[in-house]
């Protein structure tokens, strides 16, 4: 038998008499069946291997009015059209908002388009942190999609910000 592309050889017979409780043909099949799940497992997790995601990491603070955005924010992007931030975010006014754009690049710095947040029915693509206390500095995570036949494609990547 022949599972992803490997020869796989099952005995004829089982190497000791089986119990009588169980046929030696119901043994057998057992045993035939678990070296099946066995291998698909092995095998299917290599022969669908995801892609490594895409990490990209702003080194410096990002101002825009009031707000900053502080260094280490983070977008990584999945090759099955997923993409996750994390950042740190202040404003030094109270009741402002982060206001944010993730554009996607190639190579030579063409945006091939946005991620896109699901959250604002005015504009998909719009991601938003609200800064109530200028006092505080706020952990922000978001969800995002993009088009994963652009994945192959995408370089680098760009944020439009505005508070």
């Amino acid at each position: 038998m022949t599972i992803f592309g490997h020869t796989v050889l099952f005995p004829r017979r089982p190497a000791r008499p089986a119990p009588a409780a169980v046929s030696g043909r119901g043994r057998m099949s057992a045993i035939a069946l678990g070296t099946v799940l066995a291998l698909i497992t092995v095998l299917g997790g290599t022969a669908h291997a995801q892609a490594s995601p895409k990490r990209f990491v702003w080194r410096n603070d990002i101002r825009s009015g009031d707000c900053t955005m502080f260094h280490g924010a983070s977008w990584t992007l999945y090759s099955d059209g997923t993409a996750e931030f994390n950042g740190l975010v202040t404003s030094s006014d109270d009741n402002d908002a982060w206001l944010m754009w993730a554009n996607l690049e190639d190579a030579n710095k063409n945006r091939l388009g946005r991620l896109v947040s699901h959250s604002h029915w005015d504009d998909l693509t719009k991601f938003v942190k609200n800064l109530p206390d200028s006092s505080r500095q706020y952990p922000w995570s978001a969800r995002a999609t993009y088009d994963p036949s652009l994945y192959p494609r995408i370089k680098s990547m760009s944020l439009n910000s505005h508070c």
